[in-house]
């Protein structure tokens, strides 16, 4: 009798906050000849080294056959990047096999996890009066988010989607005409930090302070 198995995994949905991915699992086998097992023969799955379960399960002949499925929580680091290793093995005990056993891995979707971040003008004078928005968009409306924009050790924290300024004070934080400001927003999941996003804005000395030549 030839005898052979192999593992299937799927990720059949993600979610994005819990950070986690739900892998469905298939232990196959599959038999030829007619030689098969009558009984149900012991078998076990583990997850990334660590035993899952344990099943029973007969082995019919000239056929293949779903030894174990099921669906199994896989958590995703911190950034949203995730893997999977499943192995299995099962008590044949026909046709000279004793134990067999197979294993595949999967790498899994990275589940957004920051926000993103657009600022809608790329420079500013430093006037106190001209003004530009940061929008964060949210991944999941449990998440909280903070923005900052920062210049040097000048820094100030400004609403998403509400139109802010650059303070004069800043210019002394730019060296010529024109330095360029972080503005990142950090997001949040209850008390634990998830990651930040950072775009560039490019701040100007106004016209009004640079003096002519």
């Amino acid at each position: 009798m030839a005898l052979s198995a192999w593992i299937e995994l799927s990720c059949s949905s993600q979610n994005v906050t819990g950070n986690y991915s739900s892998v469905y699992v298939k232990f196959m086998a599959k038999t030829t000849n007619n030689t098969h097992n009558d009984n149900n023969k012991s078998g076990y799955i583990k997850v990334n080294g660590s035993h899952y379960t344990s099943f029973t399960h007969k082995l019919p002949k000239s056929s293949t056959t779903i030894l174990w499925s099921g669906t199994i929580q896989v958590n995703h680091n911190s950034n949203g990047a995730g893997s999977v290793s499943v192995s299995g093995g099962y008590e044949a005990s026909v046709g000279g096999y004793s134990t067999i056993t197979a294993s595949n891995s999967l790498t899994l979707p990275t589940i957004p996890r920051v926000s993103d971040l657009s600022v809608n003008k790329s420079s500013v004078p430093a006037d106190e009066s001209t003004t530009v928005i940061a929008t964060a968009t949210k991944k999941s409306s449990s998440f909280t988010d903070t923005i900052t924009v920062s210049l040097g050790s000048y820094s100030k924290a400004v609403t998403s989607g509400t139109a802010f300024t650059i303070p004069k004070t800043w210019i002394n934080a730019i060296s010529g005409t024109s330095a360029t400001a972080d503005v990142t927003v950090t997001t949040k999941s209850g008390n634990t930090v998830i990651g930040t996003n950072t775009a560039k804005l490019t701040v100007n000395v106004p016209d009004t302070i640079v003096p002519a030549v």
